[in-house]
Protein backbone atom coordinates (compact mmCIF):
# COMPACT_ATOMS: atom_id res chain seq x y z
CA UNK A 1 0.00 0.00 0.00
CA UNK A 2 1.28 3.29 -0.71
CA UNK A 3 0.82 6.93 0.49
CA UNK A 4 -2.27 8.78 -1.40
CA UNK A 5 -1.06 11.27 -4.28
CA UNK A 6 -4.65 13.17 -4.81
CA UNK A 7 -8.23 12.94 -4.30
CA UNK A 8 -9.15 11.02 -7.16
CA UNK A 9 -10.77 7.66 -6.99
CA UNK A 10 -10.72 4.78 -9.04
CA UNK A 11 -14.26 2.59 -8.76
CA UNK A 12 -13.88 -0.41 -10.27
CA UNK A 13 -16.70 -3.04 -11.15
CA UNK A 14 -17.05 -6.26 -12.05
CA UNK A 15 -19.71 -8.35 -13.53
CA UNK A 16 -20.62 -12.21 -14.16
CA UNK A 17 -23.34 -12.76 -16.65
CA UNK A 18 -25.04 -15.75 -17.56
CA UNK A 19 -24.72 -15.89 -21.05
CA UNK A 20 -21.98 -14.06 -24.05
CA UNK A 21 -25.59 -12.24 -25.38
CA UNK A 22 -26.24 -10.39 -21.97
CA UNK A 23 -22.49 -9.62 -21.02
CA UNK A 24 -22.50 -7.97 -24.03
CA UNK A 25 -25.84 -6.19 -23.65
CA UNK A 26 -24.09 -5.04 -20.12
CA UNK A 27 -21.25 -3.76 -21.80
CA UNK A 28 -22.96 -1.41 -24.22
CA UNK A 29 -25.20 -0.33 -21.62
CA UNK A 30 -22.42 0.43 -19.21
CA UNK A 31 -20.14 2.18 -22.39
CA UNK A 32 -23.10 4.44 -22.51
CA UNK A 33 -22.80 6.52 -19.29
CA UNK A 34 -19.28 7.79 -20.67
CA UNK A 35 -21.46 10.71 -21.48
CA UNK A 36 -22.30 11.63 -17.55
CA UNK A 37 -21.14 14.57 -16.01
CA UNK A 38 -20.16 12.43 -13.09
CA UNK A 39 -17.59 10.42 -14.23
CA UNK A 40 -13.73 11.58 -15.76
CA UNK A 41 -13.16 8.41 -17.33
CA UNK A 42 -15.07 5.32 -18.14
CA UNK A 43 -13.44 2.29 -19.84
CA UNK A 44 -15.44 -1.13 -20.27
CA UNK A 45 -13.68 -4.14 -21.06
CA UNK A 46 -14.22 -7.70 -21.86
CA UNK A 47 -12.36 -10.54 -19.58
CA UNK A 48 -10.17 -12.87 -21.54
CA UNK A 49 -11.04 -16.06 -20.06
CA UNK A 50 -7.45 -17.06 -18.74
CA UNK A 51 -8.47 -18.27 -15.49
CA UNK A 52 -11.82 -19.10 -15.27
CA UNK A 53 -14.47 -19.18 -13.25
CA UNK A 54 -13.61 -15.78 -13.17
CA UNK A 55 -15.93 -12.22 -13.81
CA UNK A 56 -17.35 -11.30 -17.46
CA UNK A 57 -16.92 -7.48 -17.53
CA UNK A 58 -14.74 -4.51 -16.04
CA UNK A 59 -16.23 -1.12 -15.59
CA UNK A 60 -13.47 0.97 -14.15
CA UNK A 61 -13.91 4.75 -13.62
CA UNK A 62 -12.25 7.98 -12.56
CA UNK A 63 -13.61 10.57 -10.49
CA UNK A 64 -11.61 14.12 -9.03
CA UNK A 65 -12.85 12.87 -5.58
CA UNK A 66 -15.39 10.84 -3.31
CA UNK A 67 -17.93 13.79 -3.65
CA UNK A 68 -18.35 13.08 -7.55
CA UNK A 69 -18.28 9.10 -7.05
CA UNK A 70 -21.10 10.03 -4.52
CA UNK A 71 -22.97 12.06 -7.31
CA UNK A 72 -21.94 9.11 -10.00
CA UNK A 73 -23.89 6.53 -7.82
CA UNK A 74 -27.04 8.92 -7.27
CA UNK A 75 -26.95 10.33 -11.01
CA UNK A 76 -30.39 9.11 -13.07
CA UNK A 77 -28.72 8.04 -15.62
CA UNK A 78 -26.31 5.37 -13.67
CA UNK A 79 -29.60 4.60 -11.46
CA UNK A 80 -31.17 3.44 -14.92
CA UNK A 81 -28.11 1.54 -16.46
CA UNK A 82 -27.66 -0.10 -12.78
CA UNK A 83 -31.95 -1.11 -13.27
CA UNK A 84 -31.12 -2.28 -16.93
CA UNK A 85 -28.05 -4.51 -16.49
CA UNK A 86 -29.41 -6.03 -13.10
CA UNK A 87 -30.60 -9.30 -14.90
CA UNK A 88 -28.61 -9.43 -17.35
CA UNK A 89 -25.50 -9.54 -14.64
CA UNK A 90 -26.82 -10.68 -11.43
CA UNK A 91 -23.28 -11.03 -9.72
CA UNK A 92 -21.12 -7.94 -9.00
CA UNK A 93 -17.95 -7.21 -6.71
CA UNK A 94 -17.20 -3.39 -6.16
CA UNK A 95 -13.72 -1.44 -5.45
CA UNK A 96 -12.94 1.74 -4.99
CA UNK A 97 -9.29 2.88 -4.56
CA UNK A 98 -7.39 6.35 -3.42
CA UNK A 99 -4.82 7.21 -5.96
CA UNK A 100 -2.15 6.16 -3.81
CA UNK A 101 1.65 6.44 -5.65
CA UNK A 102 1.97 2.59 -6.09
CA UNK A 103 -1.31 2.83 -7.75
CA UNK A 104 -0.62 5.62 -9.87
CA UNK A 105 3.05 3.93 -10.96
CA UNK A 106 1.56 0.66 -11.77
CA UNK A 107 -0.96 2.32 -14.24
CA UNK A 108 1.85 4.99 -15.92
CA UNK A 109 3.87 1.40 -16.42
CA UNK A 110 0.50 0.03 -18.89
CA UNK A 111 1.98 -0.10 -22.35
CA UNK A 112 0.05 -0.40 -25.34
CA UNK A 113 0.64 -2.59 -28.47
CA UNK A 114 2.96 0.43 -30.00
CA UNK A 115 4.85 0.12 -26.48
CA UNK A 116 5.00 3.47 -25.72
CA UNK A 117 4.02 4.19 -21.69
CA UNK A 118 0.93 5.64 -21.54
CA UNK A 119 -0.99 6.40 -18.59
CA UNK A 120 -4.90 4.37 -18.64
CA UNK A 121 -3.61 2.91 -21.07
CA UNK A 122 -7.80 1.93 -22.64
CA UNK A 123 -9.61 5.08 -20.81
CA UNK A 124 -12.02 7.17 -22.66
CA UNK A 125 -11.85 10.71 -21.21
CA UNK A 126 -15.26 12.84 -20.85
CA UNK A 127 -15.93 14.81 -23.72
CA UNK A 128 -17.12 17.38 -21.11
CA UNK A 129 -13.57 17.86 -20.03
Amino acid sequence: MGRIVSEQIVHIVLFSADNAQDAEAAARALAGMASLDTVETLTVERNLGLHPPAYDLMLLTTHRDAEQLRRFRDDPGHRSVVETIADLVPRRATVDLAVTDSLASSLHTIKPAGGASHPAAHSEQNGDN
